[in-house]
């Protein structure tokens, strides 16, 4: 068995062990868009294989990110392609092929490892904690929208006679439950108090050159830590995309920019908030919260038109922001499902901002996050 860093010329080779083990049809360009994307100054990528007789068993990779707290901007990774071949499994491989990434995470100063899964215990065993789970904003458009949700989440089967009655239940209820958000939204988008005449939201072609200083202004203004969406980040996430191209909104006040959002339709049928961020000048008397309502309400009666199911995204955790987002979703008729997936976390011994990552309830956290599939 030997386990080592995979080389460029192996990313077929990679892909196509994920495709096998995972029984997904991911394209090589997106596997090159995740995975060989610049991050620290490495000759290395950070994505580990497990070989046995010339053959791959096992993969687990990284995806440098930058974030940001009020110390300034720092590197992290999150944790992908946690993949064992099952003729290997209880071989203790996935803590084989940490081994190298952890001296990894050491010798290139990155603060911490982070990601999403429904399976937690290899990585309690390799050290990381679990300290949250995901939940969800949901806002039905149809009865769809439900069964979608609960097949996702319930693990209920998606054939036979008892799927269709229970379909015929869920989509009924989920009607009646569309038809009142629709009318708890229309209702609010009739007042948009708290925002100036002066905003305008629009349609970006492009990421607008002053993303990084709005990220700057995120954490001032709310503090804790988040992804640093400069505009090369934003070129590669949203723009450069090849799973989904999502549409992106800028909020302006007087050509300064104070705010984005970005949303995508699925292939479920379902549309996904991508990502929020809000943070005006504090001087220009603009209210986050009436920014935040116009971008939702704007979002919503957009995938409306495309035909959507709902609309679906992220809340995590108690962060001012997050909390804002919450509140302000549940006004315009936005359920909160209280299902999704743990967080996975290790900080590195050696930094020092140990504790403030370690407490993840400073994290804010959008779907913006995920590898890469809706945004």
């Amino acid at each position: 068995m030997e386990i080592r860093f995979a080389l460029q010329h192996e990313a077929e080779a990679c892909n196509d062990f994920y495709n096998r083990v995972s029984q997904t049809n991911r394209t090589l360009a997106q596997w090159q868009w995740g995975f060989l994307r610049e991050g620290p100054r490495t000759d290395t990528i950070p994505y580990v294989i497990a070989m046995d007789s010339g053959d791959i068993v096992g993969t687990q990779a990284f995806i440098p990110l930058r974030m940001i707290d009020p110390q300034g901007i720092f590197w992290t990774v999150k944790s992908e392609d946690t993949l064992v071949d099952p003729s290997h499994r209880g071989r203790k491989l996935f803590e084989a092929m940490y081994e190298p990434l952890f001296v990894f995470l050491k010798q290139h100063g990155i603060h911490c490892i982070w990601g999403f899964t429904p399976a937690t215990r290899a990585f309690e065993k390799a050290g990381f904690t679990i300290p949250q789970s995901t939940s969800q904003v949901f806002f039905p458009f149809t009865g769809r929208a439900f069964v979608t949700l609960f097949e996702r989440y319930a693990g209920l089967s998606r054939s036979g006679v008892m799927r269709r009655v229970r379909d015929g239940v869920i989509r009924a209820a989920g009607s009646m439950a569309g038809a009142y958000s629709a009318f708890r939204i229309k209702r609010c988008s009739a007042t948009t108090a708290g925002t100036s005449s002066d905003l305008e939201i629009r349609v970006l072609e492009s990421p607008p050159p002053q993303a990084g200083e709005l990220s700057e202004r995120f954490i001032r203004l709310y503090g804790g830590t988040t992804i640093y969406r400069d505009a090369p980040y934003l070129q590669w996430r949203l723009f450069e995309n090849p799973y989904v191209k999502a549409v992106m909104l800028g909020a302006f006040v007087r050509s300064e920019l104070v705010g984005w959002v970005a949303y995508a339709l699925g292939d479920d049928g379902m549309g996904y908030l991508v990502d929020i961020l809000v943070a005006p000048l504090p001087e220009s008397g603009q209210d986050p919260a009436g920014i935040v309502k116009r971008l939702l309400i704007k979002t919503v009666e957009d995938l409306r038109k495309t035909g959507a199911h709902g609309v679906r995204g992220w809340h995590v955790n108690g962060h001012p922001f997050d909390t804002m987002v919450l509140r302000i979703a549940g006004g315009l008729g936005f359920y909160h499902i209280r299902r999704g997936f743990s967080v996975v976390l290790y900080v590195n011994p050696e930094s020092d901002r140990h504790e403030r990552l370690t407490s993840f309830h400073n994290w804010f956290v959008t779907r913006l996050f995920t590898e890469g599939v809706l945004g």
